[in-house]
């Protein structure tokens, strides 16, 4: 019997990167969208069964990892090769080009390369990091009681150390959320959000015009800097800044992708934050559009089209190197938008968002068909109009039936147990008795 029962049915866990799509499902199960290679004319297919986590794509052959259920760690990639790195592993941290892994007698393991002699022990016993995440060099957790313990890359007089330290320790209080991201001198820093809706920066951010580089980067500890408060979500890069404020805008600093300050030359930094939207609802960020949902369902998306231009300079090799910008336009692209599909892969170059009815649209480069136009459809051209995305609605579309189909369940299994109404009639007959025999008394 299931009394008070809260039903929970995991969102489709998506992920974006190097123009692929992927979806890990509620059931473990692993698919890629279909448009690519052999699998022009179909909608999903079948990547891999019985998948404890997986790694968006990495720069080799499209290659990725992959975790299994049952402990086996893998390279999968385009090739149809798996290449086995390790058994008994129960966690790994993942980056493009390395993953970090830890067996089951918790020793901590580096894998890089393509072949599985590229692992070597680092750490015998890794227990500490088991409950952390892994970004850009640095394990870190946020406790239930918003403390933040951070271990990892080390410092020195000269920035980056060769040595790790792998024992977590406390750098903040009061940290909701956080962003490690490197700078324009590829410096880390970090952005964090506290309880009170206050977004700070602890480090360096620096404009490449302004930085010296042979200035010696400062560590975490150092140049902890109040951006603004009343922030309701943020995110940020190597160049650039956005957050959202309780009064809808939406903020930015840094280069002026997509001419989003209205300056022209996309190539400025702005080290000040200005408003460059209102009445904002939810934003997405991608490698060549700023995709904003408003509180009235209106998508608004900052563009820029691909222009590729010809140089006698540029040999075959390095030809893709002419591709630039042209046009900096502003859109409204669609009506009915609810939400944003948050994704593994921010930066990427397709933004897929929910309907009112669940159906997901997708508005980007379709680079390897991961927009589901079928094989017709060019490649690597800008979808400035949304277009259904069948492959991910199959699974939002499956959830929403999900999720009505167990109410019913739950109010059946939420009913009284049998035991309590026999017990309430037990108890009513024995008062019917008691009553009944006061009233035989009065008779006699």
């Amino acid at each position: 019997m299931l009394l008070n029962t809260v039903w929970v049915f995991a969102e489709p866990r998506v992920y974006i990167d190097n123009g692929k799509t992927y979806v890990l499902d509620e059931n473990d199960t692993l698919w890629e969208a279909g448009g690519e290679y052999e699998h022009k004319n179909a909608d999903y297919v079948l990547v891999e069964n019985d998948v404890k986590s997986f790694s968006p794509t990495l720069f080799f052959d499209y290659e990725h990892y992959i975790l299994k259920n049952d402990g086996t760690f893998y390279i999968d990639n385009d090739k149809g090769e798996k290449i086995i790195i390790d058994n008994n592993v129960k966690k790994c941290f993942y980056t493009y080009y390395e993953a970090w892994y830890i067996k089951d007698d918790n020793s901590l393991w580096l894998h890089t390369g393509h072949k599985e002699e590229g692992k070597k022990q680092v750490l015998e016993d890794a227990s500490e990091l088991l409950d952390m995440e892994y970004r850009k060099g640095f394990f870190y957790k946020i406790t239930e009681n918003n403390e933040l313990y951070i271990c990892g890359r080390m410092w020195n007089e000269y920035g980056y150390a060769d040595d790790m330290t792998y024992t977590p320790q406390k750098l903040l209080d009061d940290v909701k959320d956080l962003y490690i991201c490197y700078g324009n001198t590829y410096q880390p820093y970090m952005v964090y959000l506290n309880t009170k809706n206050e977004l700070y920066e602890i480090g360096e951010y620096r404009s490449l015009e302004n930085s010296d580089p042979y200035e010696v980067p400062k560590p975490f500890e150092s140049g902890k800097k109040l951006i603004a408060d009343n922030v309701t979500d943020f995110y940020c890069g190597y160049s650039y800044l956005f957050f959202t404020k309780t009064d809808g805008t939406l903020w930015h600093r840094g280069r002026n992708y997509l001419n989003l300050r209205q300056k022209g030359d996309t190539y400025i930094y702005f080290d000040e934050t200005a408003v460059i939207e209102d009445d904002v609802k939810q934003f997405h960020y991608g490698y060549d559009s700023l995709d904003i949902i408003k509180n009235n369902g209106d998508l608004v998306r900052y563009y820029a089209d691909y222009k590729f231009t010809e140089s006698p300079d540029l040999n075959e090799s390095n030809a893709m190197m002419c591709m630039c910008y042209g046009q900096y336009g502003k859109t409204t692209a669609a009506q009915n938008a609810v939400r944003f599909i948050e994704n593994a892969a921010p930066f990427a170059s397709v933004a897929y968002f929910l309907d009112k009815d669940n159906t997901v649209w997708g508005i980007g480069i379709n680079r390897y068909g991961e927009l589901g136009l079928g094989e017709d459809a060019p490649e690597s051209v800008i979808v400035d109009t949304p277009v259904e995305c069948r492959f991910l609605t199959k699974f939002y579309k499956t959830q929403e039936e999900k999720t009505d189909a167990p109410e019913a369940v739950k109010s059946a299994d939420n009913a009284p147990p049998k035991e309590l109404y026999i017990y309430l009639g037990a108890v009513l007959a024995y008062f019917a008795l008691l009553y009944a025999g006061i009233l035989f008394r009065k008779d006699h």
